[in-house]
């Protein structure tokens, strides 16, 4: 049975929705964590940090647990839950805000790669003035493996694929996200008074848009040549 070895709790400003844990002096980038992956699953990393996206941009409680091995897996009781991995070599994890304290509190812990289980709760009152969302950070020595969520909230969901009108392909969630990275943006054209959707251009030629076709907005269909017509070069000069 795994035994908890240490415990902290605070209360942490999570500036720009998300806060890390960290390597102490690893300089991890946090403007590498956030692909379409991590976007879409709340949670991803890089060499030296951990950054998780949290439901609110408010002071939120966040509980850190330090474990000697798996501890009970119990989603059931958690809106959102979420793994990924961090080496720790310096012996010391850092809990830091993202514009403010880097160093907001800090745990002692034996060198290695630890595996951290992030459960996300009272996600449906992130957005009330009186939000109750709180989150779960456990930790413990394992070798690193693949992110995963084993439970999603419903709201952070991935959608089923949209259904293309022309026939042709379709590239949604976080794959549609990491691969618009790849091409160029070459249109734009609206798609109500409110709404715009955008046209991409692959590296093979190919032409895609993106724009609001599912809850997420990162949806990527491909359309044919005879269409780019509806669009205006970007950038616009409207």
């Amino acid at each position: 049975m795994a035994e908890l070895l240490e415990r902290l709790e605070r209360a942490m400003m999570a500036e720009h929705r998300q806060f890390y844990l960290e390597d102490d002096g690893a300089e991890g980038d946090s403007g590498e964590v956030w692909t379409g992956s991590a976007l879409e699953n709340h949670l991803g990393a890089v060499p030296g940090l951990v950054a998780i996206g949290t439901g609110t941009q408010d002071t939120v409680p966040i509980l850190i647990e330090v474990w000697d091995a798996e501890p009970d897996l119990d989603v059931d009781g958690h809106d959102h839950v979420a793994e990924t991995s961090l080496e720790v070599r310096s012996g010391t994890l850092l809990l830091a805000e993202c514009m403010g304290n880097d160093r907001f509190a800090e745990l002692t812990v034996n060198p290695g790669w630890y595996r951290i289980r992030v459960s996300f709760d009272r996600l449906d009152t992130s957005d009330d003035l009186d939000h109750q969302d709180s989150y779960r950070c456990q930790l413990w020595p394992a070798p690193k493996a693949p992110d995963r969520v084993l439970k999603w909230f419903e709201g952070w969901a991935p959608d089923d694929a949209t259904a293309n009108p022309y026939g042709l392909r379709v590239m949604t969630g976080a794959r549609a996200w990491d691969e618009r990275l790849k091409m160029s943006m070459i249109g734009i054209r609206d798609i109500d008074p409110h709404r715009k959707a955008f046209l991409y251009r692959d590296t093979e030629g190919a032409y895609w848009e993106y724009g609001f076709h599912g809850k997420t907005a990162i949806d990527l269909l491909e359309i044919p040549a005879s269409e780019i017509f509806r669009y205006e070069p970007y950038p616009s000069k409207r």
